[in-house]
């Protein structure tokens, strides 16, 4: 995370905050108010990142289940477990993760815990993709081999020019039988939503909530995976892991299975085979 133009003089930033939500200890008090400035006025914000969170376990569950053991986890935040290799080792020991943030101190935290042997740190803009696939802790990949690529909760905090950018860099980079996992803030049926937008944008950095409609080009050309494009709590539940609980210790409550995604859309989708037929 944090890839959006930060607002001038702002303490707070995307990661910190988006930890607080999430019920994380990796957060100081501007990111905590932040937060609660946001949740001020989408009560909503703190079910939506776990939400989010669950998600990303059952998409990389999704693509080791389809034999996928190496990943990278663009605009990757703070580390919170279950962590990318934490899942997708369960069944590849061996799977291979690559973090990518251009926060110094996330790439810190990174660092120190996934020093585990098999995952790498990136530490660079995701808004230009080139640069980061040719970093040399990249060379972890290998992009002749099925990979599968995430960007969960980051592409909204990017203009539309540098979100497809920075997409159809990795795209481009991704053999057939890789998988592009994407989560993305949506309006959904918010009147207030453009009150909400500037509350982020006054506290922390740009964002731009996007339809499903405006996501769509994303995996346009993808085979995209059922059930399509879809609130990110009704993406795939079928594959939720029981034994994951999201940092319920700091008193969040449980989430109940109707509970609001809070305005989250998400989708896998996967890189055919040349000549095969694909969605869009």
């Amino acid at each position: 995370m944090g890839t959006a133009h930060v607002r001038p003089g702002a303490s707070s930033t995307i990661p910190g905050v988006y930890d607080y939500l999430l019920g994380g200890k990796n957060n100081l008090p501007p990111d905590r108010e932040a937060a609660e400035a946001l949740a001020a006025k989408a009560p909503e914000a703190f079910a939506a990142v776990r939400w989010n969170r669950f998600f990303s376990v059952r998409a990389v569950r999704f693509c080791v289940g389809a034999g996928v053991d190496q990943f990278v986890d663009v605009g990757s935040g703070f580390p919170t477990s279950p962590n990318v290799h934490e899942v997708a080792r369960k069944v590849h020991p061996d799977a291979r993760v690559v973090y990518v943030d251009k926060d110094p101190l996330v790439a810190t935290h990174d660092r120190a815990l996934n020093a585990v042997g098999k995952t790498a740190i990136v530490e660079a803009d995701l808004r230009d993709p080139d640069a980061v696939i040719a970093d040399p802790e990249m060379g972890l990949i290998d992009w002749t081999r099925p990979v599968g690529v995430l960007f969960v909760a980051i592409l909204h905090f990017l203009d539309d020019h540098d979100a497809m950018r920075a997409v159809t860099g990795f795209r481009e980079a991704m053999s057939p039988g890789s998988y592009l996992v994407v989560s993305h803030a949506s309006p959904g049926s918010r009147k207030d939503i453009d009150e909400a937008v500037k509350t982020y944008r006054d506290h922390v950095a740009d964002i731009w909530p996007r339809t499903p409609e405006q996501i769509a080009p994303y995996v346009t050309g993808l085979e995209l995976v059922e059930p399509g494009l879809v609130p990110v709590q009704r993406w795939r539940p079928d594959l939720a892991d029981p034994s994951v609980q999201i940092n319920t210790a700091r008193g969040l409550p449980q989430l109940a299975d109707d509970a609001p995604g809070a305005e989250f859309v998400a989708g896998v989708a996967r890189v055919p085979e040349p000549g095969g037929a694909a969605d869009g």
